[in-house]
């Protein structure tokens, strides 16, 4: 006998304890300070030494963290959406910068995926 489903949407989790959103919100801020302190030090590099900014853009293994970056984005974005877009959390124009920003991510996306495979 096939039973077929149907999808109704989310399902909550059944069993969900008091402190999950307060570690969904700290898993956030600790991601959000991981990517500000690897673009920081990023740029450290390159503004120390110069000369190995097109030496890594160039290179096999090390040009692929162009595109992991912007996938690291994304991953912010998601959880931006998943924790500050609520209803009742933050107002309408959240939602609608988070919008702007999956198109432009998406844009990025697209552009470093695709172009890093031609520069190397």
């Amino acid at each position: 006998m096939l039973v077929l489903l149907r999808h109704h949407g989310p399902q909550p989790v059944p069993y969900r304890f008091p402190s999950l959103y307060a570690l969904g919100c700290a898993t956030l801020l600790f991601n959000i300070s991981l990517f500000l302190f690897n673009c920081v030090m990023i740029t450290l590099r390159f503004r120390l030494h110069p000369s190995t900014f097109r030496s890594s853009i160039r290179h096999p293994s090390e040009s692929l963290f162009v595109p992991a970056l912007v996938v690291s984005f994304g991953t912010i974005l998601l959880n931006v959406t998943e924790y500050g877009t609520e209803v009742g959390r933050a107002g309408n124009w959240l939602l609608e910068v988070m919008v702007v920003l999956f198109w432009v991510y998406a844009a990025l996306a697209m552009c470093f995926t695709c172009g890093i495979y031609l520069v190397m």
